[in-house]
Formats: C-alpha cells, structure tokens, sequence
C-alpha cells in the first residue's frame, strides 16, 4: 500500500506497512464434554428341545475271503528235446500236491552231445531229490544231489600224429550232496529253539582227485528274563586225497553268543566268542 500526496506538483510517495495487532492469548484450558454411551444388553433364551431318534436294527454280513478256490496244481512237469550232433535232452520234474503232513519232490535232467570230433562231445546229468516231514514237536527235512558232467579239453589236436598215451582232455566231474535237519517247533518265544543238520559232500573226477566233507552242526536257543542267550556249535571233518598223498583235516566250532536288545533305543549289545581248533 502506498500513501502518496501531491502539492503544486511535488509529490511525496511513503510506504505503508500493517502490522495489524498483538495477539492476545487467553489463559483459559479447554474442558471439552465427555462422551456417554451406553452399551446395550442383549440376553439369549434357547428353549430346551429333545429329538428323538429311532434306532435301526439288522443283522451285519459277516467278512470272508470269497468263494474263491485255489489253483489246482500239477505233480508233473516234462520237457523233451533234439538237436543236431545228436543232442538229447530231457528234464522231468515230480513233486506232491499241497499237504499238511509231508512234500517232496525229484528232479531228473540229462542233456549231452556226440559230435564229428571227439573234444566236441560233452554230457550234463543231475539227480535231485528232496522230502520234508511235519510233526507236532517239529519238522524233518531232507536232500539229495547228484551231479555227473563229462567235457573235453583243448589241449591238442586229434588228427596229430604225436598224441598223448592216454586221453588226457576228458575231464568227468561226479559230485554227490547230502542233507539232513531237524527243526522243533517253538510256541512261546521263552522255549528252546532247536535246530540241528548233517550235510555229507563228495566230489570225484577221473584224476583220481577225490574230496569228502562231512558237517553236523547245531543251533541251540533260550530266551531268559528278556535275555536271549544262543549257542552255535560244529564239528567238520575233510578228507581230500590225491594219487599220491592224502590230508585229513577236523575243525570245531564253539560259538556262545547273548544279545540284550532295548527297542526304545535301538541299541544292541552282543558278547561273542569264537573258538576253531
């Protein structure tokens, strides 16, 4: 704003500045009203109301495994062949039906061939058999082997003027198996498990190269305070004979074994001694 006079011309110009007035404070705290507000009560009333249900009776199906029957089985079993070289062969296999009381079973195979050259024949035999009894005590079970294979060697020409006296490439391998066992049958896992095997071994060619194995070993077991305390013992004895010499060797297995298992913590601890002489 400007403030401006004029006389005769002569002219005057002041600036005018407002500074307007002091502001007064009053010295007066606001005391602003409280708001009330009433919460509303809300009450329920459920009325007491019973249903009543009608049970349903009837007979359940019982559960069973079907009518469904099991395969019939064959006791037999018979293969046949015929090849060039005159090369037979024949396989034949006897067993029993389902039993409660006893199984057993043979098997007969014989395969070989006769060539133009005579390190081409060769001639495979094996005679299996094997039977298992049950009882209520336990079980007897039992096997045998036989096996008979003849091959030839490559170790010179046939048509050679210079050949060996004898006929050295024919090797004839005979091996004989037998075994016995007896397992009782445990009901309660406190009993003495028991089980006891003989097994008979026998191989024989014709270098008069001959090997006899003879093994009866036994298993013995007994559970005591939660203690399971087992027993393996054996007696082998062997004989292997040359054409010249022979050796008789005997070993004995003495092996006491205890085993205290706590399955919270799956930690095993085990004693164990073995003894061979």
């Amino acid at each position: 704003m400007h403030d401006t006079c004029c006389f005769k011309r002569i002219c005057t110009a002041k600036r005018l500045i407002d500074k307007g007035s002091d502001a007064i404070k009053i010295p007066v705290n606001p005391n602003p009203e409280t708001p009330e507000s009433t919460m509303p009560e809300y009450r329920y009333k459920q009325p007491e109301q019973q249903y009543q249900t009608l049970p349903t009776m009837y007979a359940i199906k019982p559960i069973s495994l079907g009518t469904a029957l099991l395969p019939k089985l064959k006791n037999n079993y018979t293969r046949l062949g015929f090849g060039n070289y005159l090369t037979p062969m024949f396989e034949m296999y006897l067993t029993s039906l389902r039993n409660k009381n006893w199984q057993g079973g043979v098997f007969a195979k014989h395969l070989s061939s006769t060539g133009d050259k005579e390190f081409n024949n060769f001639s495979n035999n094996t005679l299996y058999a094997f039977g298992k009894r049950f009882f209520d005590a336990g079980s007897i079970a039992t096997d045998a082997y036989y096996y008979r294979n003849v091959v030839y060697l490559y170790g010179y020409n046939p048509d050679d003027v210079i050949r060996p006296k004898q006929d050295t490439s024919k090797l004839v391998y005979n091996t004989i198996d037998v075994k016995l066992a007896y397992e009782n049958k445990v009901k309660d896992s406190n009993d003495l498990s028991l089980k006891i095997n003989a097994n008979y071994y026998n191989y024989s060619n014709n270098r008069e190269v001959t090997d006899n194995d003879f093994v009866a070993a036994g298993i013995f077991s007994k559970r005591y305070v939660g203690v399971l305390f087992d027993l393996k013992t054996a007696i082998n004895i062997n004989n292997t004979g040359f054409k010249n010499f022979s050796y008789n060797r005997t070993y004995f297995d003495f092996n006491p074994r205890s085993g205290l298992s706590y399955h919270q913590t799956k930690t095993n601890y085990l004693c164990r001694i073995n003894r061979r002489l």
